[in-house]
């Protein structure tokens, strides 16, 4: 199964701030970035930094764990560790799956040395 990152993340920050009854405007305020950075995540224009989806994270009280794994109900979860060469766990970008995706990116870049 192909999973649209972009896709996912914009729908899932959709959700949230829906969830929340915040506008774009004031979320995109409130973590720090341009009056229109959200409206143009959500319409799949931009993809957020790590640091970003930090922030969003923190703007929402929740981990970057429960950010991929709750915006995921629908697919069935697979037991953690079972990583393929793209950090996905059956299709599933899981908190362990992003972080491993990301040391092995950074890595290649040479930044972790």
């Amino acid at each position: 199964m192909d999973v649209d990152y972009l896709a996912f993340v914009a729908e899932r920050v959709s959700q949230l701030r829906a969830a929340k009854g915040v506008s774009a405007n004031d979320m995109s305020l409130s973590i720090g970035q341009s009056r229109n950075y959200i409206r143009h995540l959500e319409k799949r224009e931009i993809v957020p930094s790590l640091q970003v989806l930090f922030f969003i994270c923190d703007y929402f009280k929740i981990s970057p764990q429960e950010f991929f794994e709750q915006g995921n109900r629908h697919i069935p979860h697979r037991p953690a560790g079972a990583c393929d060469s793209r950090g996905l766990e059956g299709g599933i970008l899981s908190f362990d799956g992003c972080l491993h995706l990301v040391q092995k990116k950074a890595a290649k870049a040479d930044f972790l040395k």
